[in-house]
Parts: structure tokens; sequence; C-alpha cells
């Protein structure tokens, strides 16, 4: 298991950051995510939501309901339903088998080389801030 402790850590601090100039935006929004979860108890209908919400989609390290969770937000993406940019947040390099099958999908005609490079797999935060606002969203793909 790769060693979180730095992006913890990090994350912490900018949350701390963003506290303090932010509070009452944050309370305000923790009350939306929490009348979010209390009206609408159907985790399709609450996902949707939160999809539309959602200014970034970042997978934290996790098992198979993150990976179901931003696959079908990219997928979404695709479709031409869905903005936000996807991210991989891959300390350690934990994401890198799904960014080789990523890959191997471009490779096989299955994925455009342009909707893979709408994709990221990052640890860093400067990269990760740069390729949230220098995103485009992507055409919907054709056949």
């Amino acid at each position: 298991m790769p060693d979180t402790a730095p992006f913890v850590a990090r994350l912490k601090a900018l949350n701390i950051d963003y506290l303090e100039a932010n509070i009452s935006e944050y309370m305000q929004n923790l009350k939306h995510f929490l009348a979010l979860r209390d009206n609408h108890p159907d985790f399709a209908e609450r996902k949707a939501k939160m999809l539309e919400l959602a200014d970034v989609c970042i997978a934290l390290p996790g098992g198979p309901g993150t990976l179901e969770e931003i696959s079908e937000v990219y997928s979404w993406a695709r479709i031409g339903k869905n903005d936000s940019p996807c991210v991989f947040w891959n300390v350690g390099g934990f994401y890198e088998p799904i960014k080789a099958m990523f890959q191997t999908m471009v490779d096989n005609g299955f994925l455009t080389q342009d909707h893979f490079d709408k994709l990221l797999f990052t640890d860093n935060l400067t990269e990760l801030e740069r390729f949230i606002e220098a995103y485009q969203p992507m055409g919907i793909r054709t056949y």
C-alpha cells in the first residue's frame, strides 16, 4: 500500500488555508452535502447529483467502488454528460496499472489519444491545478 501521508498532509494544509479564507462557504457546502445525502437515498441518483455539482472528479487510491465511480464519470464525459475533468490521484504509482490499461485501449483503437489526454494521472498538486485550469470538455465520441 502506498504511503499517502504526504498527500494527506498537503491536502490538510490546503483545506486549512481554504477554511480560514472561506469558512462560511465551507459550512454552506457541508450543509448542502448533508442535504444531498438525506434527500437522495438512492446511490445512483446521489452520484448523478454530486456530478452535477462537481467542479472536478478526483479518484484517490481506493477499491472497486472508487474505480467504478471514476470510470463512470469519465464515460459520461465521453458522451457529453460530464464537463468536469477526471483525475486519478496516482500516489506512489497506485494507478499505473489502470493508466497502462487505458493506453492499451488507445493502442487497440478502443479509445482515442485525444480522449486519453483528457484524463490525468498525477500526484502533483501543481500539475493538477494546471490540468483543471486548462481543461476543455472532450468532444462527444463518434464512431
